[in-house]
């Protein structure tokens, strides 16, 4: 048996007291340590600030980019002495809708006036609205990776006739376009207007195609581009009328990938989320899908869409998606296995519904009787003993498993990966913890 494994487990549980955890953290093992820095729950501010101290970089790097640290304890990190903590921070916690807080506008700041020239091009990529004076310093930076960035900023923030010229038409090789959201929204001098509506980059027409300052003979021109992706985006235009949008060759099949129309995808108003919900045209009630402000007569109205991608995005994006519609895209013939995951996390989703699989021949199924809180606790402790180790897993885990049968778990000799579920449990009690750290040699005294 790993030693450390139930330690491990006690350093992810969410009810280990704080001198526990910092015991682990100035623990000399890192996995120990790693696992803790690694949580995706708020910690207490006195571990943030021993793990901003810590001498193991590893440490500070993972804090840097855990997703549920505060965005001010993060940003203590701006001053660190190691160029990759610093830069980790700069660049912040990325990851499957992983959303966290922003760093402190000081923090962007020490960070874009960095040194090291990795950490300054994070800042400006990543500090969310920077102020002019930022900007202004970036804008003569000595790199030109830096400088270039700063320009793409600088057209976005405050779009000058000249800088989006620079910006927009500059030459892209492979290279990621810095200037869409400029082309997408900036007011266009005619001549900049017209170069981009003509350009042989598709990227550059499909993002002017979404301006609303375009003039109306450079939409139409649009509207016969040959890619099939502009003619989309022009067709999810605000202005249009539903007849113009019809008219348009911009057909959207069930397998087509379509850039959320901004107006669409974020509007608060009533009015424009009703009229993109209603739409006719397949890729404005897509775009409604991926608005996370939408009202519940219209939440219920695209959960009846006929197109499967609008349910799967009002699956992903609304914060409260109906219930019954979370279980139908589950059980969706083109759901794939990560979706579907992804799905049974989301909040409402109806896992009462998996309890009767529990008596399942199937391994899967009977794992998926765990997810629901409800089980009694004979059919918890029936599958605590189940054949399967990610059965059991999931049962050392549930919040029904009886307290005798949890502290039996901790004591298995031939699946480490039992323990250490078995030690996660919130309601291990602490003597159960302290003897998993003295197991693995963190032993008070």
């Amino acid at each position: 048996m790993n030693e450390s494994a139930g330690a491990r487990g006690v350093a992810r549980n969410p009810s280990t007291p704080l001198p526990l955890l910092l015991r682990i953290l100035h623990a000399r093992q890192p996995d120990l340590r790693e696992a803790l820095a690694s949580r995706r729950d708020r910690l207490p501010d006195p571990l943030y600030d021993a793990m901003v101290a810590h001498p193991d970089a590893e440490v500070r790097r993972r804090l840097a980019r855990n997703p549920c640290a505060p965005g001010a304890q993060r940003g203590r990190l701006a001053e660190d002495a190691d160029p990759e903590v610093r830069r980790l921070t700069a660049l912040g916690p990325s990851g499957f809708r992983e959303v966290a807080e922003p760093l402190p506008g000081a923090a962007y700041a020490r960070l874009a006036a960095d040194p090291v020239v990795a950490v300054r091009l994070s800042a400006v990529e990543r500090w969310p609205d920077p102020p002019a004076g930022a900007l202004d310093a970036l804008l003569t930076d000595p790199d030109p990776a830096v400088r270039e960035t700063a320009r793409a900023r600088e057209c976005t923030a405050r779009p000058e006739p000249g800088l989006l010229r620079e910006v927009l038409l500059r030459d892209e090789g492979d290279a990621p376009w810095w200037g869409r959201k400029a082309a997408e929204t900036a007011p266009l001098e005619r001549a900049l207007a017209e170069d981009l509506v003509r350009s042989l980059l598709w990227g550059r027409r499909q993002a002017v195609a979404a301006n609303p300052h375009l003039p109306p003979d450079l939409v139409a021109e649009l509207a016969r581009d040959p890619d099939p992706d502009v003619r989309r985006a022009v067709a999810m235009r605000q202005e249009l009328a539903e007849d113009q949008r019809a008219a348009i060759d911009a057909e959207v099949g069930p397998h087509d990938y379509v850039t959320p129309a901004r107006w669409a995808s974020t509007t608060e108003d009533p009015a424009l989320m009703e009229r993109a919900a209603h739409s006719p045209y397949l890729g404005l009630r897509r775009s409604a899908a991926c608005n996370d402000r939408l009202p519940p007569a219209l939440v219920a109205h695209l959960a009846a869409d006929e197109d499967f991608v609008v349910r799967l995005l009002l699956c992903e994006q609304h914060p409260a998606p109906p219930p019954d519609l979370l279980w139908e895209v589950y059980h969706h013939r083109q759901a794939s296995e990560i979706t579907s995951f992804e799905l049974l996390g989301r909040p409402g989703f109806p896992v009462h519904r998996f309890a009767p699989l529990a008596r399942s021949g199937t391994e899967h199924e009977r794992w998926l009787a765990l997810r629901d809180p409800g089980l009694p606790e004979a059919v918890v402790d029936r599958l605590s003993r189940d054949p399967s180790g990610e059965v059991r897993r999931a049962a050392a885990t549930h919040p029904a498993i009886g307290p005798d049968r949890l502290l039996e778990l901790l004591e298995l000799r031939d699946d480490v990966r039992v323990v250490e579920a078995a030690a996660s449990h919130p309601a291990l009690p602490v003597r159960a913890m302290e003897a998993q750290l003295a197991r693995a040699g963190l032993a008070t005294g």
